[in-house]
């Protein structure tokens, strides 16, 4: 698990982050000033937590 889980998660992050661009929800929250560190933070805040998740599971 120790191994898997960052691979796992980073993907995971980035497929997020891919995600908000394919679906063009990323340009709507530019569009509303949200400043590129306060979205990436969130972004890193919502995979801080789920690994903390992950790591109560195992």
């Amino acid at each position: 698990m120790l191994l898997f889980a960052p691979m796992v998660l980073t993907i995971l992050y980035a497929w997020i982050i891919a995600r908000e661009f394919t679906d063009g929800t990323l340009k709507n929250m530019f569009a509303i000033s949200v400043s590129h560190t306060a979205f990436l933070g969130g972004k890193l805040l919502f995979l801080a937590i789920l690994t903390f998740l992950f790591m109560l599971i195992s």
